[in-house]
């Protein structure tokens, strides 16, 4: 095979016309990322854009097949939200890994790095055209998120693919943790900010007040608007499913003022003795469990003994000295919680003696299952 350098005239190249699916997002211009702390509305905006692209409904193409690839499961939940939304239910795919004949052998998560061309394969045997990655950081296989280099070639490939075959890709990422000095930075390297080509960042007043979303990233097309919506369809009214309503743009918004009122309001949404009552439940169970939990498991045992929201339980973990250390090969949610002083190579070591067995729909550690 030959290799060399060529010169081509630019005069040869010839452009590509940048065409938008609304007001704020350009279509198949590389990689999107919604990127946000829990509960901010990221996942519901990607299934509304679903829904809206199956029925033909978003500005510049017809219907769309879409793709989803959910690493944790849900994916009843996510067809809930989608008929909620009014999708077209026969243009909406479940892409998964098989590694076995039966169903159980079905993997929610896809490795980018290990199974990118089968994944591209599936999607353009489908005509699938919009592709949501929940989340893209389970996507990443065995790679070192914190490292440049691996992230950027894995989004690298997934920006040529949408630009080459006309998808639009949208993967769900989360932000950094509130004792991270970049605390409003996406989790692992810079590059899934710097080489993703559009950054859509969400926050949420509250855990039950608006949400707001800005372009804070858009390397096409000029502007960085923000936009103000809800999220209908909870308990006591019509559908019990999440649904995104009353998508506002907010004129001459100054979005830093939208993010220091939004983080303030969720930081204050426990009263310093529930969050302490909080933390103390949380240390309790992990106590019981000889100070080693994979993320899911504590999470799932707190929810049955304390209701609260996924990021309040996030900073009661802080609040009572929980640390999550990441196993190789699986991302935030098959975590292992253990004591902020704990070694990092203790909890590794546990990870290896209980292994994750079943489906990833339905996750168990061996400890969960009394083998501990």
């Amino acid at each position: 095979m030959r290799k060399d350098i060529e010169a081509t005239p630019l005069a040869e190249i010839h452009g590509r016309p940048i065409s938008m699916l609304n007001s704020w997002l350009p279509f198949a211009c590389g990689l999107t990322l919604f990127t946000g702390h829990g509960e901010t509305g990221k996942s519901s905006m990607a299934l509304h854009l679903a829904a809206l692209a199956t029925r033909g409904e978003l500005g510049c193409v017809g219907a769309l097949r879409v793709g989803l690839v959910l690493t944790e499961g849900g994916a009843a939940n996510a067809r809930g939200r989608l008929e909620a939304a009014g999708a077209d239910m026969a243009n909406v795919f479940l892409l998964r890994t098989r590694n076995g004949d039966s169903e159980r052998d079905l993997d929610g998560v896809v490795d980018l790095n290990t199974r990118f061309d089968q994944l591209r394969q599936r999607c353009e045997e489908n005509g699938i055209r919009m592709l949501v990655l929940d989340s893209l950081a389970e996507c990443m296989g065995a790679i070192d998120q914190n490292q440049h280099g691996p992230v950027s070639g894995i989004i690298t490939r997934l920006n040529r693919w949408s630009e080459e075959r006309g998808v639009e890709i949208i993967g769900i990422h989360h932000d950094g943790k509130a004792n991270r000095p970049s605390r409003q930075a996406p989790i692992g390297a810079s590059a899934f900010v710097d080489k993703s080509r559009v950054v859509i960042s969400f926050v949420r007043n509250g855990e039950d007040g608006d949400c707001y979303l800005h372009v804070t990233k858009r390397n096409d097309v000029p502007g960085h608007p923000t936009f103000r919506f809800r999220l209908g369809g909870r308990e006591g009214e019509s559908s019990a499913f999440p649904v995104v309503t009353e998508l506002e743009e907010q004129h001459d918004a100054d979005w830093e003022s939208i993010k220091t009122m939004c983080v303030e309001r969720t930081a204050g949404s426990l009263s310093p003795e529930d969050m302490s009552d909080a933390a103390g439940a949380l240390a309790s169970i992990l106590n019981r469990h000889g100070g080693f939990m994979y993320s899911f498991d504590l999470k799932n045992e707190a929810l049955k003994r304390y209701r609260m929201s996924p990021s309040a339980q996030g900073r009661a973990r802080k609040k009572a000295g929980i640390k999550g250390v990441r196993t190789p090969g699986f991302g935030c949610s098959h975590s292992v919680c253990t004591w902020e002083w704990t070694p990092r190579e203790e909890a590794l070591a546990w990870a290896e003696r209980h292994p994750i067995v079943d489906s990833p729909a339905r996750p168990r550690s061996t400890s969960e299952k009394g083998n501990g």
